[in-house]
Parts: C-alpha cells; structure tokens; sequence
C-alpha cells in the first residue's frame, strides 16, 4: 500500500541537510560583522558558489531517476479502458493510479518515466558533468 507523500519518511541525512540549510537561510552570521569589507567579500563568495545547489540539483535528478525506475515496475496496463478500481490493495493498479497515489502529476510521472528510461552510465555522466547545471537534459528539467 502506498503511502502518501505527506507521510513518506525521508531519510535521515537529507533531514539534517534541510535542516542545515534552513538554519544557513535564517541565521545570518555577516549581520553582526563589524567589519563591512569582510561582510561584502564573504557575501560575494557565497553569491558565486553554487556547490550546494549542485548537489540538490543531483539528489532531485536522481529522486526523479529513482520514481520512474519504480514506476517501471508496476505493469503499464493503462493501454486501453481506464481501471475502475484504483486502489493500492488492487492487483491490477496502473502506473497512472500508482503515480497519482504518490502524489505525483501526468507531467511528472512522464517526466520520472523518461529520465529512468535513459542508460544508467549516460545518465550519471550527464548528472555528474559541469555542463548538467547548464544544460540539463530536457527530460530532468521538470522538478518533482
């Protein structure tokens, strides 16, 4: 039975990321700086580093990867006739129940399907790359 997205569990590292970043949001150590030069330099270092946002990019590229690979596992029957019945505890669940179960939309279920669908080595070499950020494959553009 799926469980719904309000109420899935993250795991315990990303709780302690959020948590970190949600305290780098709020506490502002430079405000208290009396030395206004040090405050501007350490404003225009944060400004042009981008590491952190490049690793969320990564985790929510293989967030995406990871839905669609599950995704994959549940029989497309959604060929024809619609189920009538789109219940978790029913064999026949299609992708699209399982996905609107889970919280996700059409646009992202079709998003997660396409990004798992592409070869696992080109993948990570396109996540991994400088250029991802850049120029992220059309089908990673659209963020769960």
């Amino acid at each position: 039975e799926l469980v719904p997205v309000c109420d899935a569990p993250l795991p315990i590292v990303y709780e302690r990321a959020t948590k970190a970043l949600a305290e780098c949001a709020r506490i502002d150590e430079c405000q208290d700086w009396a030395n206004k030069a040090k405050a501007l330099a350490s404003y225009a270092r944060q400004s042009k580093d981008d590491t952190l946002r490049k690793m969320a990019d990564r985790i929510q590229a293989r967030a995406i990867r990871r839905c669609g690979e599950l995704l994959k596992q549940v029989e497309d029957t959604n060929r024809g006739r619609p189920a009538k019945i789109h219940d978790a505890t029913d064999m026949n669940l299609t992708r699209t129940a399982a996905a609107t179960q889970a919280g996700l939309s059409e646009r992202q279920k079709v998003t997660a399907l396409r990004v798992a669908s592409i070869p696992q080595p080109e993948f990570e070499r396109e996540v991994e790359s400088e250029q991802y950020h850049r120029y992220r494959p059309k089908a990673c553009r659209s963020p769960l």
